[in-house]
């Protein structure tokens, strides 16, 4: 029998989901509900400390709520926040980043810096989705592995919207039996949509992919499976838009699908010209990046004519980053393959100075690494994260060894979406 309370929601936590307190002490998580609005919600799961739920029915609204844009978002669990206000959505994730900081790293902030993102639909350069052939294309419920077929993704840029319909009827009217993840990429200033399929079955993929390219719906792409198979045309440009001190810098940096990209790419720029404005005022000879890639910050920051070493270690990245670096004749980048904590490791072992470090790691965030740099003096710091909980837990160690928060930026990449990035910049100097 299903069973239902009716509760307050109090604040905004981690996953989008809204908090309140039961009588019993019990703290209840409400999925769909905001901050100050009365709901009737069903209960998902029961624990001795907690109760998940979500929304049933609104009783009292919050004056924030809206209806949201799109048909899928109380389904597909893609977009936790639809249902706010896009100028609301800004402040509830200043409260995500607020609260882990309070909780895990013990920092109490007033109010953080947040930076709202140019467009709150169409901005995704790139969307993954779940493929099975009898279903089409979609997204799982939030939480579960049960697929919601979707035929448009309104997050999307405009030439992967117009694509979707016919991938997602492509995919349900195939006959091969087959299960995975496409992803579709269109970076900024194109038009065409590239793609890559992952699946353990190749064979299959493989003609699917073929088949996608002769149809005319995509330019090319890969496939990821046991190894990396290319076709099509495959290269993908992104633009960068660099504003140095003194003059301004446009370039591409040109990598394949499968290698990582940030979704939102005027965010991306905003983040790097950021670091770029910090580091022109900082005085140091070398520069850090872990987490690397293919050179997303690597490459702008080389323009200040630092020596910087850029640290990744997936080979199709590495192999994108030299190319680029020959293109653009770059030569004060050197390239190390290798876990970023192996290289930290190196470094103090040999003694090398760090006069910069740029951290991007990846959601689980850079605890070896953090560990590793305890009883090395870094002047400058620069971490950037998308999970605010392994954030302030690689913050608070961070701190414990005498580094001092400088500035603390949110971003927000994922509008619509309760996920957010942080830039914080910590020094250690005497």
């Amino acid at each position: 029998m299903e069973k239902f309370i009716i509760a307050k929601g109090d604040k905004i936590v981690s996953q989008g989901l809204c908090i309140s307190r039961l009588e019993n002490n019990k703290v209840l998580f409400i999925r769909g509900a905001l901050p100050n609005e009365t709901v009737k919600c069903r209960v998902l799961k029961e624990t001795k400390s907690y109760v998940l739920s979500e929304v049933e029915e609104i009783i009292e609204p919050s004056i924030f709520r809206r209806t949201p844009i799109c048909s899928y978002a109380n389904n597909c669990g893609g977009c936790g926040l639809a249902h706010s206000l896009y100028e609301y959505q800004l402040e509830l994730k200043k409260e995500i980043v607020k609260d882990n900081l309070k909780r895990i790293a013990g920092i109490k902030l007033s109010d953080i810096k947040i930076i709202p993102s140019d467009k709150s639909i169409g901005y995704r350069n790139r969307i993954r989705l779940q493929f099975k052939s009898k279903l089409g294309i979609g997204y799982f419920s939030q939480g579960t592995n049960y697929l919601i077929p979707i035929k448009k993704c309104l997050l999307a840029r405009a030439p992967i919207r117009k694509l979707m319909p016919y991938i997602f009827f492509f995919f349900k009217e195939y006959k091969v039996n087959i299960k995975g993840q496409i992803e579709l990429i269109s970076p900024p200033k194109d038009t065409n949509v590239f793609c890559t399929i992952s699946t353990n079955e190749s064979k299959k993929a493989f003609k699917i992919l073929e088949a996608l390219i002769q149809n005319g719906f995509i330019k090319g792409g890969a496939l990821l499976s046991k190894k990396q198979i290319f076709i099509g045309e495959y290269t993908l440009r992104w633009p960068y838009n660099i504003n140095l001190r003194d003059l301004k810098k446009e370039f591409f940096i040109e990598t394949k699908p499968g290698s990582f990209s940030q979704v939102n790419w005027q965010q991306n720029l905003k983040v790097i010209n950021k670091i770029i404005h910090e580091a022109e005022n900082i005085v140091c000879n070398k520069v850090v990046d872990l987490y690397s890639g293919f050179g997303n910050i690597s490459i702008p920051i080389s323009l200040l004519g630092k020596e910087v070493i850029s640290v990744e270690q997936n080979p199709l990245a590495i192999e994108a980053l030299k190319e680029n670096i020959k293109k653009l004749g770059i030569k004060n980048i050197k390239i190390k393959c290798d876990k970023a904590e192996n290289y930290v490791k190196e470094l103090i072992k040999n003694k090398k100075n760090i006069d910069l470090l740029i951290l991007d790691p990846p959601r689980k965030g850079a605890k070896e690494v953090i560990k590793a740099i305890k009883n090395k003096r870094i002047s400058h710091i620069f971490y950037l994260s998308c999970s605010p909980a392994t954030f302030s837990r690689d913050i608070k160690t961070l701190l414990d060894y005498n580094y001092k928060i400088k500035e603390i930026i949110a971003y927000d990449f994922f509008p619509q979406t309760y996920h957010v990035e942080t830039l914080i910049h910590l020094t250690n100097r005497l």
